[in-house]
């Protein structure tokens, strides 16, 4: 049976090989068995050192400098810039204008004329992710969102317009040019005629190409 050999000022010993009587073998020794003696074995003194890291480096950070703040808008045209719209900006001018109770309606039409016809290609909604409180976004978001509203009307009433005007122009042109062609040719009912063969032969194709098309997808 092997066991472990203890030394006081030696710490842990190798272990020892002891043979133990068979009718011991159930009682535990009370005293360890020394191997070695204390003159066999020079300790060698721990030196001290003082407490603390010391690798420790002493570094001084330098605090980086971030980008400088933007210049605040002071009236809603300088809100946009290369066609595209700052959105937080505008609602922020908006909301203090009638805090101030500066605000003039006359003008927020003006400059939604002015955002209309100038062709806005973007309406920037980036900035409102740092706001933090609920009723300031709630607030600004709202004026933000009724000024695109308006400017995305004044857009499409104007497409509206000129397409509406396009349609009275062509219509007379086509009116015009339907007289002259029927006063050639000897009458309005034969240059209506004439008129639906020329659509007929020009549309057949194109109709039978998309039928085709379409049953080939749905065949998919």
């Amino acid at each position: 049976m092997y066991r472990k050999l203890h030394h006081g000022s030696c710490g842990y010993k190798p272990y020892e090989f002891v043979r133990r009587d068979p009718a011991k073998r159930n009682t535990m020794d009370a005293t360890a068995v020394n191997v070695y003696d204390d003159d066999q074995f020079t300790i060698e003194r721990n030196e001290e050192h003082p407490p603390g890291n010391l690798a420790r480096r002493d570094l001084t950070l330098e605090e980086l400098q971030g980008p400088p703040p933007k210049p605040q808008p002071e009236n809603l045209r300088n809100c946009l810039v290369d066609g595209s719209l700052d959105m937080l900006a505008a609602a922020r001018i908006i909301q203090w204008d009638k805090k101030q109770r500066r605000f003039s309606q006359g003008s927020y039409e003006e400059f939604i004329r002015f955002a209309g016809s100038f062709g806005i290609n973007r309406f920037q909604f980036d900035a409102f992710k740092e706001i933090e409180s609920c009723e300031e976004f709630r607030a600004l978001v709202t004026d933000a969102l009724q000024l695109m509203l308006w400017i995305a009307f004044v857009k499409v009433s104007k497409c509206w317009n000129f397409s509406t005007s396009f349609m009275l122009t062509s219509s007379s042109a086509y009116d015009n040019s339907l007289g002259h062609l029927a006063g050639e040719i000897g009458g309005l009912k034969r240059s209506y005629s004439l008129l639906f063969r020329c659509s007929a032969l020009i549309l057949t194709p194109l109709g039978v190409i998309l039928m085709v098309m379409k049953t080939v997808r749905f065949g998919r």
